[in-house]
């Protein structure tokens, strides 16, 4: 399992579970950009595999000050958050690490940017 990754369960399904999480980002305030459902791209293509979806989202603004600070930022940007179902169908909500990443690219400036990713994160997927 990926280090940088901070995992949570889910009491609902996939699909009801990033519904939630997409409204709660939208009530904020956030840009929905894009949800892909894997699951539904494999059935698509003939091939079965467990519930999948990844949801982007962000804040052009709080964006554009982190790639301000460091462009090659904007690989990770804007932010993600995915939700899958396990083998016993338990649902689990995974995003990677707002802190980490501001290390990984040596953010100082905009740090007070990346706590509040984390924030958010948390409070989303809890």
């Amino acid at each position: 399992m990926p280090t940088d990754m901070i995992i949570s369960t889910a009491a609902d399904t996939v699909g009801l579970t990033l519904d939630r999480i997409e409204g709660l980002l939208r009530d904020k305030g956030l840009t929905i950009f894009a949800r892909i459902d894997h699951a539904g791209a494999a059935r698509g293509a003939g091939l079965d595999m467990q519930e999948e979806e990844v949801l982007i989202f962000g804040n052009p603004k709080a964006g554009t000050m982190l790639m301000k600070e460091r462009p090659e930022i904007g690989i990770e940007l804007p932010l993600r958050i995915l939700a899958w179902a396990d083998e016993d169908g338990t649902t689990h909500v995974g995003y990677t690490d707002p802190a980490l990443v501001a290390d990984r690219y040596n953010i100082t400036e905009a740090s007070g940017i990346v706590e509040n990713m984390a924030g958010l994160f948390k409070a989303v997927a809890s």
